[in-house]
């Protein structure tokens, strides 16, 4: 069976000063962690001394798709997700945006990107003959991710946090993007 059919664009950037986003987002955490239930997953406003480099990523990725000269990126929100030793979170997608930008700011040891979920899955098992003896066709993949990678991907393809095994938090910031053209 061919489960490839719809090509989904993943593209991985790195922010290099990734330590002050660590060491910025570990006190926006501390201040709000008695407040917000666990796992703690919060709307938040960008500081701006983080606008510029989320600017160069996204700029770069217009370049990538050849959008630069058309079309411009907007943030519609941003989400800090901190979890904890035994925490995970569900498939989502954050439609009805355009692309999804994921910063990995602290992994812990050991542990990768979230898990992205194949989109046309359900469509693909419909017709899965089953067969006996070999195995089920993936439906989900992860990446593999450093402290400071960012991944943009299309905002219909799902993900899901795997739960974190480790005593070490995981912190991710997700921003919520659309594209719209140059008038």
């Amino acid at each position: 069976m061919i489960d490839n059919l719809f090509s989904i664009p993943i593209r991985k950037y790195h922010v290099d000063n990734n330590q002050d986003f660590l060491e910025y987002f570990i006190g926006v955490h501390n201040a709000d962690s008695f407040t917000v239930p666990s796992p703690y997953i919060q709307g938040i406003e960008l500081p701006d001394w983080t606008v510029p480099f989320y600017t160069s990523i996204l700029e770069e990725f217009l370049h990538d798709l050849n959008a630069y000269d058309t079309h411009y990126a907007s943030i519609r929100g941003v989400v800090l997700k901190v979890l904890d030793q035994g925490e995970g979170s569900e498939r989502i997608d954050t439609l009805p945006s355009h692309y999804t930008l994921t910063h990995y700011i602290q992994l812990p040891a050991g542990q990768s990107s979230d898990i992205f979920h194949h989109p046309a899955k359900i469509l693909v098992n419909a017709v899965d003959p089953k067969i006996e003896g070999l195995p089920d066709y993936l439906n989900a993949a992860g990446l593999y991710v450093n402290n400071g990678d960012v991944i943009i991907h299309p905002s219909f393809l799902e993900t899901g946090s795997p739960v974190n095994q480790h005593p070490d938090k995981r912190m991710t910031l997700t921003l919520i993007v659309t594209l719209d053209k140059n008038e």
